[in-house]
């Protein structure tokens, strides 16, 4: 999630905000994206809605199909939280 842009280690850490979620940069960098809302409108169609520093990011490819396509037959792995894999 966008989140973990401002945890410590992430590109946008900053000592002022221990909620990487009051982190300004990464509202900003959130909300430059939209994604579909998983709640439907009163009419009961879904919108589009700006991303939240909760939200995950969207995936570059329509489906697996597509992913499959553009790599060689296999689907790339989710790269979203590899920083949490690294140690200090």
């Amino acid at each position: 999630s966008y989140r973990n842009l401002g945890d410590p280690g992430g590109p946008f850490y900053d000592e002022a905000y221990p909620n990487p979620n009051d982190n300004p940069y990464v509202k900003a960098l959130a909300a430059q994206n939209e994604i579909l809302s998983p709640t439907p409108n009163e009419v009961g169609d879904y919108d589009f809605r700006p991303a939240t520093p909760a939200d995950t990011f969207r995936s570059p490819y329509a489906n697996d199909s597509a992913a499959r396509a553009a790599n060689g037959g296999a689907v790339p792995p989710d790269l979203s939280v590899i920083y949490k894999a690294r140690h200090d």
